[in-house]
C-alpha cells in the first residue's frame, strides 16, 4: 500500500480509531433509517446508517450513539471490507425503541462536511499508483495535507478487482490540493513507478497538466 508522509499542519477526517464524539456527530450522516428486522431486537429498537467515514469502527459507533440510550454489547456493527476499511454501513440495535427513535432524529441527514460536488481547483487527477491501492489508501496518503470529505477518495479499479493506476482525490480547501500536488507530483515509489498527481479540469476538458 501507499504511506502518506509526515505533514504538519494538514487537518483531514482523522487517523484509523482516532475518531471522538464530536468528529463522528460531525461527519456521520448520509442516512439513518429505521431498518426491519435488524438484529435479534424489535425493528423500532434498530437503525441502519450509511455515509461513515472509512476508518469507522464498532467502538467508533457505539461512542456515537450510546449517548441516546442502552445498547446491547453485540448492539453495533461498522461493516467493513477486504482491506480493513469500513464500507461505510453500520447497524445500531438499542435495548429501546424510544432511544433508537432519538438517536434517529438528532442524526439523520447531518451534512457531511465538504459533501457534493467541488471546484476544480479543489480536485486532485492521480496517476502511477501500484495494483493494490485502495481508497483508504489514497485517504491515508492524501490526508495529511488537509480535509477530504468520507467520499472525496477513489480509486479506480478494473475487472478483478486490482487498482487501475488511476485515482481522484477532492479536498475541502483548494490550498490542501494545492499542497498535495506539489508535494507529491512525480514522486518515485518504492518500485520505481512514478507518481503523477494534476489538478482536475472541469468535466470534459480532462486534467491539468500544471503541476
Amino acid at each position: 500500500g501507499l504511506t502518506a508522509p509526515s505533514v504538519g499542519g494538514g487537518k483531514g477526517l482523522g487517523k484509523p480509531g482516532s475518531f471522538s464524539t464530536s468528529d463522528m456527530q460531525q461527519v456521520v450522516g448520509a442516512l439513518i433509517k429505521q431498518l426491519p428486522g435488524s438484529g435479534t431486537k424489535p425493528a423500532e429498537n434498530c437503525l441502519y446508517i450509511e455515509g461513515l467515514p472509512l476508518n469507522t469502527t464498532d467502538l467508533d459507533l457505539y461512542r456515537l450513539f450510546s449517548p441516546f440510550g442502552s445498547i446491547p454489547i453485540t448492539g453495533v456493527k461498522a461493516k467493513v471490507v477486504a482491506d480493513g476499511s469500513c464500507s461505510g454501513v453500520g447497524w445500531v440495535d438499542f435495548n429501546d425503541a424510544a432511544a433508537a427513535q432519538a438517536a434517529m432524529e438528532a442524526l439523520n441527514d447531518l451534512v457531511l462536511p465538504g459533501s457534493g460536488t467541488k471546484p476544480a481547483e479543489n480536485c486532485l487527477y492521480i496517476e502511477g499508483l501500484p495494483l493494490n491501492t485502495t481508497d483508504l489508501d489514497l485517504y491515508r496518503l492524501f490526508s495529511p495535507f488537509g480535509s477530504i470529505p468520507v467520499t472525496g477518495v477513489k480509486a479506480k479499479v478494473v475487472a478483478d478487482g486490482s487498482c487501475s493506476g488511476v485515482g481522484w482525490v477532492d479536498f475541502n480547501d483548494a490550498a490542501a490540493a494545492q499542497a498535495a500536488m506539489e508535494a507529491l507530483n512525480d514522486l518515485v515509489l518504492p518500485d520505481g513507478t512514478v507518481l503523477k498527481v494534476r489538478g482536475k479540469r472541469p468535466k470534459g476538458q480532462g486534467p491539468s497538466k500544471e503541476v
